[in-house]
C-alpha cells in the first residue's frame, strides 16, 4: 500500500523511523508523497483506518480486498473529507471527523 503512494526515494526514510515518530511526522504532513489530491496528515490517518478496518473484515469475515481497490477507497474518502473540512472553513490545522 505505502509503496504505491510514496516516492522510492523516501522509502527508507518512511520506514526508519520508531512508531510514535512515524505516525508524528506523517499526521503534521512530514513526508513527500506522490499523490498531491489531499492533504498527506489525512490520507495517511484514512489509510491507517481502512488498513486496520480490512484487517479486521480479512480475519473475522473472510472478506479480502486488494491493495488496488482499499487506495481506492481511501482517496475518495480522504477527498471527500478535505473537500468537507474546506467548505465548513475549517483551520487546516484543527480537524475533527467522525467516522461510523
Amino acid at each position: 500500500m505505502w509503496s504505491k503512494l510514496i516516492s522510492s526515494s523516501y522509502l527508507s526514510q518512511f520506514f526508519g523511523l520508531d512508531l510514535e515518530d512515524w505516525m508524528t511526522a506523517n499526521t503534521r504532513n512530514m513526508v513527500v508523497v506522490l499523490s498531491e489530491i489531499v492533504d498527506w496528515g489525512v490520507l495517511f490517518a484514512v489509510i491507517c483506518w481502512y488498513l486496520w478496518k480490512s484487517r479486521n473484515k480479512a480475519i473475522f469475515q473472510q472478506d479480502n480486498l486488494n491493495s488496488d481497490k482499499i487506495l481506492g477507497k481511501v482517496e475518495s474518502l480522504a477527498i471527500n473529507i478535505c473537500n468537507t473540512t474546506r467548505i465548513e472553513g475549517l483551520n487546516s490545522t484543527i480537524r475533527s471527523v467522525h467516522v461510523k
